[in-house]
């Protein structure tokens, strides 16, 4: 049986478009990280297993900085048909070999896990971002972030396309509280105007939308 520690989280990848900075800075944190094994055969696959464990990292950052990520070191994991080769994370070696690079370069706080004898319960390995990584990410706090300056709601109208819209000049809003708020604030708006449209003035193929273009800071 395994107890796992608490406040940490089942190793799990993030969507690689809600966190955009593992993509900036992977060369750089891979290029840290490098000095701290020998020599490989697989730059590329070594790139590909540090963006997974990076992206699960900052998924558990941006939920609680303080929180964990707790993973296996058992070979046996990792063998075809486990858990973290359907994650695309295959080779045993390559995905300690980038987890102990971590950990030599100070990028991530680790407890290695054990078994305690007494009580009979196990415990998984667990790691999280450490300051000096979560810096190099653009996420440590009291660091500037974007900030939207000024947002236009597009009238959109029935017949625009997808195709229409990836067409203009526009960075969508990330998948944030504020964004689905808006999102529901609109969607209200268009549900009034549907039952009284002459407030708004809209016809009933318009609506607002929110693919809105946006300046930052």
């Amino acid at each position: 049986m395994v107890n796992d520690f608490l406040n940490s989280e089942k190793f799990y990848p993030g969507q690689a478009s809600k966190y955009p900075q593992v993509r900036q800075h992977l060369d750089h944190v891979f290029e840290l990280i490098s000095t701290h094994f020998t020599k490989h055969k697989e730059p590329k696959r070594h790139r590909e297993f540090l963006r997974t464990i990076l992206l699960a990292l900052v998924k558990r950052y941006a939920h609680d900085p303080e929180s964990y990520v707790h993973f296996s070191r058992r070979r046996d994991d990792f063998s075809p048909g486990k858990y973290y080769s359907k994650l695309r994370l295959d080779s045993y070696p390559i995905f300690i070999r980038i987890i102990d690079a971590l950990i030599a370069a100070g990028l991530i706080e680790y407890t290695r896990g054990y078994f305690d004898r007494i009580v009979g319960q196990g415990h998984s390995s667990r790691m999280r971002m450490s300051p000096r990584l979560a810096e190099i990410l653009g996420m440590a706090p009291g660091q500037p972030t974007q900030a939207i300056q000024s947002a236009n709601i597009i009238l959109r109208a029935g017949t625009d396309t997808c195709a229409d819209r990836k067409s203009r000049d526009f960075t969508p809003y990330p998948q944030d509280p504020q964004y689905k708020k808006a999102k529901l604030i609109l969607a209200m708006i268009n549900l009034a105007n549907s039952r009284l449209p002459v407030q708004l003035n809209l016809t009933p193929q318009e609506s607002l939308s929110c693919e809105v273009c946006r300046a930052v800071a």
